[in-house]
């Protein structure tokens, strides 16, 4: 038989073993991402020689326009994305600058932007075309304005628009830059578009 005494010396040590003890953490939801923490180290805001003001797809870094700001891709079929304000803030009066690495060869989809773009006869535009070479690589650029038509579930049609784009002959394959936006805003963003693709390095 145990001792009454001892009985009670135990179970009054019991609150205060619990009281020791730490609670337990709480547990993660599955799925939940864990940054790695490396004691003394920063973890980089980006990744190495990248900055803010450049932009990288498909093996190629551009520095971005002044006035431009890189956004998030609004779809997986985008590589990166740029945006233009229109000074009214308007977001659907916005240029929007596109990188991808869309199938099909230069004419092709030269052509296809094409189709996305009435002359004032309802027909489809006809694109200015040209080629030179940038850092090794053979460029294509076109350029059409009139009323654009994106498709890809917009519906509307944009008046006085314009669609400018270059198809990069990468190492990689071809890398598409498409660039949409008021043709007057448009216009005047010629320049540092051309810029842009001129900064191209790998």
């Amino acid at each position: 038989m145990k001792h009454p005494i001892a009985t009670i010396v135990w179970a009054a040590m019991l609150p205060l073993a619990a009281c020791d003890q730490k609670p337990a953490a709480a547990p993660m939801p599955a799925g939940t991402p864990v940054a790695p923490v490396i004691a003394g180290t920063p973890m980089p805001a980006q990744a190495a020689g990248a900055s803010a003001d450049e932009v990288s797809a498909l093996g190629l870094t551009f520095k971005v326009p002044n006035g431009w700001t890189a956004k998030p891709p609004a779809n997986t079929m985008r590589l990166a994305e740029l945006h233009l304000a229109d000074p009214s803030g308007d977001p659907s009066r916005a240029c929007i600058a596109v990188f991808s690495s869309a199938g099909g060869g230069v004419e092709a989809n030269i052509a296809r932007w094409a189709g996305q773009v009435r002359d004032e006869s309802g027909q489809p535009a006809t694109p200015t075309v040209s080629t030179r070479e940038v850092a090794g690589m053979n460029v294509h650029f076109a350029e059409i304005s009139g009323a654009f038509s994106p498709g890809m579930g917009d519906t509307r049609t944009y008046q006085n628009w314009t669609v400018r784009g270059a198809i990069i002959e990468t190492p990689r394959g071809l890398l598409f830059i498409k660039v949409t936006g008021p043709a007057e805003a448009m216009a005047g963003a010629r320049a540092a578009f051309e810029e842009m693709v001129a900064s191209l390095r790998v």
